[in-house]
């Protein structure tokens, strides 16, 4: 691989001269809305621009039969780009501890030594071939800036690209933002890799274009006064280094931000054939911010930064931007990424779409305290899933969450979503700092009592991200946090600089798994299994002319079948939603000593749950809608990838050499073209 720089070619298409470049590995069953953004301000600014789906590409080279390692997380992906990026620096061929904790190693790598196999040669021969063909491909366009949207496991491979560009093409002026370049990381990120020009901390949709109007006049010589905020340069970190705050770019109309541009993202995907193998699903932004986070920010959260502050488009360009959005790109799936919903749309633009008869397919995160009525809005507008925040049903450790709900209310919202066949992410997490462990054998105990509801995707142990409060304030939580140790397994970096740089920490004050949370774990993975049989445990609930007839196939169900009348019925109906003994002794006309033993009664059948004083109903009401499948997802899907199995590796060879001298080719074709004078 020579780093001499390539000749710059004759073009015959129109140049580009920014080029945006989506790196592995962003999911490739939807378009970047980072890029998409930046893309739309610097086009309405009539700057020319192409977006890279270079995401796209390398699945296209890994090719089903391989495993992806944007499936396993734990670092893998940034270890696997580590050797395009830092060459003879990285730091190891042993691949990030991390995925050997808490049975990581999903079925496709079960078979270790292949696994291991088959990533040391995506590390060590596949990814630096790729970036290297990608980078001239890239220059092939002549551009004048060559950028990077970075976010979880995106760093290494996009550093991996920035230095290759710079290495053929030391004029092209290098970009690189996203979340793992929020305030400090950013600044660390510029610091430690020299062929870095710029990051961008913060918001870039109002600076993307004055910058690179600034770039296109002065390259990366850019006067320090003529810099937009949240623009950061290695020669400008004695300003931070003497106590300046690190500025951070922030928009403050979200009406003014651009339309998102996607065109690019479904021209590769068809150039490269995955039309049968995905369902593709768009990304649309309707918020910034969180309105609870802003007063009460989550212990754990650390997904805002510095950016914390609510900011939501107006009803009329929500729904302007979705038919737009759908005209243009003849879809109707849309994954909304607000960290919450706006409570104001369950009144304004949920009800237009319901009015609408619910043209698309929507995904949104919500808060988990939603009332009846609200998760009846998001069916009818089209709200086919939903992210909450439930994270536990214990009322101390929502509490000491900071998460301003109940474990009631989470049980209740589980019920409201079974009821409206909306299909709920979530998660019990466990190992707070300063929590009881008592709490998880209490609602391990109620557990079985739930399984007709759809159960939490994993358990977890809570983790500590930079930006959260747990980060913020080690010493009040009794922390002694420091970066993950599987970031040492990627950067060739100082302690202190991968202290500036890594978003996961670690604390090493922190004990293994006690009885409690294991306890919970165990219930929660039994109620997996249940939920996921053939047929499903149901807990229904029907008013007849006879009563209240409630129909029970849980493995706790007392009996199947019960049929309630009088008090017992008069109790139950009051219990939806959860209601505290005084008030149900002040609506009904019964002695108390009757209404406790109705109650009892009732929670001995296992039809009301009891919790801090308060009753909740459990039956869900009606015919039970299906619950929707993964390949539904709005956001998009890919189709299952096959098990991996030891005769695939060697078609997997077979294609990585093809590849590779497909890549030489195309890079001698290159050197022979004539050199052009920018």
């Amino acid at each position: 691989m020579t780093n001499e720089p390539i000749p710059r070619a004759n073009l015959t298409e129109p140049r580009a001269d920014v080029q945006l470049v989506v790196m592995p590995y962003a999911d490739i069953v939807r378009p970047s809305l980072a890029v998409g953004l930046l893309h739309g301000a610097l086009k309405r600014d009539h700057i020319s621009c192409r977006s890279v789906y270079a995401n796209i590409r390398f699945a296209n080279l890994l090719g089903p039969s391989v495993p992806d390692p944007s499936h396993l997380k734990r670092m893998l992906g940034e270890w696997s780009f580590s050797k395009a990026a830092f060459r003879d620096q990285a730091p190891t061929d042993a691949l990030p501890e991390g995925i050997y904790r808490n049975d990581f190693l999903t079925a496709d790598a079960t078979e270790s030594v292949e696994f291991r196999n088959t990533m040391l040669t995506i590390r060590n021969e596949l990814a630096p071939a790729f970036v290297d063909d990608l980078a001239r491909e890239i220059l092939s366009q002549n551009p004048k800036v060559v950028g990077c949207s970075s976010t979880f496991e995106q760093h290494c491979a996009s550093l991996a690209l920035l230095r290759r560009i710079k290495e053929l093409a030391p004029e092209v002026v290098t970009l690189l933002g996203g979340a793992n370049c929020e305030s400090e990381m950013g600044l660390q990120t510029v610091n430690s890799f020299p062929w870095v020009d710029f990051t961008v901390s913060g918001e870039a949709d109002e600076i993307i274009a004055p910058l690179c109007r600034l770039i296109f006049t002065h390259g990366r010589e850019i006067p320090s006064d003529q810099l937009p905020v949240g623009v950061l340069r290695r020669e400008d970190n004695p300003l931070f280094l003497a106590g300046k705050p690190i500025p951070r770019s922030v928009v403050d109309s979200m009406d003014s931000v651009a339309v998102p541009h996607f065109a690019d993202y479904f021209t590769e995907l068809e150039e490269y054939q995955f039309g049968e193998s995905l369902r593709p699903g768009l990304m649309i932004e309707m918020s910034r911010g969180c309105w609870w986070g802003q007063k009460h920010p989550c212990t754990f959260c650390g997904l805002n930064g510095g950016g914390m502050s609510f900011r939501a488009k107006s009803p009329e360009r929500a729904l302007s931007e979705l038919k737009e959005l759908a005209s243009e790109y003849g879809l109707n799936r849309f994954m909304v990424v607000d960290n919450i919903l706006d409570q104001a749309y369950l009144r304004t633009v949920l009800p237009v779409l319901a009015d609408e008869g619910a043209p698309y397919e929507l995904f949104f995160e919500t808060k988990a305290n939603l009332k009846h009525t609200h998760v009846k809005t998001l069916k009818d507008s089209g709200v086919k899933w939903i992210q909450p925040g439930i994270e536990s049903f214990s009322n101390d450790l929502l509490k000491l969450m900071d998460k301003g709900a109940s474990g009631l209310h989470n049980i209740q919202l589980l019920k409201y979503t079974r009821e409206q066949g909306i299909y709920t992410t979530w998660l019990l997490l466990h190992s707070f700092p300063h929590e009881d462990d008592n709490v998880h054998f209490e609602v391990a105990k109620f557990i079985p009592l739930l399984t007709h509801l759809q159960p939490p995707k994993s358990t977890s142990v809570i983790l500590f991200d930079r930006f959260s409060v747990y980060h913020k304030s080690p010493d009040k939580y009794g922390l002694n946090l420091e970066p993950d140790p599987d970031y040492l397994s990627v950067y060739p970096i100082s302690a202190e600089e991968l202290n500036n740089l890594c978003y996961y920490f670690v604390d090493l004050n922190r004990e293994p798994m006690k009885p409690g949370a294991l306890a919970l774990t165990q219930q929660a993975f039994v109620w997996h299994q249940l939920f996921e049989r053939h047929t499903r445990p149901v807990l229904t609930v029907e008013v007849t002319d006879k009563g209240t007839e409630i129909f029970d196939t849980r493995p706790v169900a007392s009996q199947r079948r019960h049929l309630l009348t009088g008090l017992r019925e008069e109790v139950y109906t009051l219990c939806e939603p959860a209601v505290s003994t005084e008030t149900l002794k002040r609506k009904l006309k019964y002695d108390e000593s009757l209404i406790s033993a109705t109650l009892e009664s009732l929670v001995e059948d296992r039809l009301i749950l009891e919790m801090d004083g308060k009753f909740l109903a459990l039956a869900v009401p009606g015919s039970i809608p299906p619950v929707c499948q993964l390949e539904d997802f709005p956001g998009g899907s890919e189709v299952k990838r096959p098990p991996y199995t030891s005769g695939l590796i060697q078609a997997y060879h077979e294609r990585l050499q093809l590849q590779l001298q497909s890549s030489q080719a195309l890079s001698e074709e290159r050197a022979s073209l004539p050199s052009q004078v920018r």
